[in-house]
């Protein structure tokens, strides 16, 4: 079915080939995390003031996908030391 997916030019055809690999993808091979990895988020508080208390609801944010230290500064709460 790969390698069918990606023969001729008819584009519904593709797509209902495709359409049933990620279907049999999904439920024949789900994903199970086995670990995790910690970002590395190096504003330690000696150069940056702002950080919220532990707990806060924007560190459930990803660390890769919406990363919490960016909207931290978008929204300027994350600050230089000094500022």
């Amino acid at each position: 079915m790969i390698a069918d997916s990606t023969k001729g030019a008819d584009l519904d055809a593709q797509k209902a080939l495709v359409g049933d690999l990620a279907l049999a993808y999904n439920e024949l091979l789900p994903q199970i995390p086995l670990w995790e990895r910690y970002g590395n988020n190096p504003a330690p508080d000696i150069r940056v003031t702002g950080w919220p208390a532990d707990g806060d609801p924007v560190f459930q944010n990803g660390t890769y996908n919406d990363p919490f230290v960016i909207v931290l500064m978008l929204t300027g709460q994350l600050q230089p030391k000094g500022s």
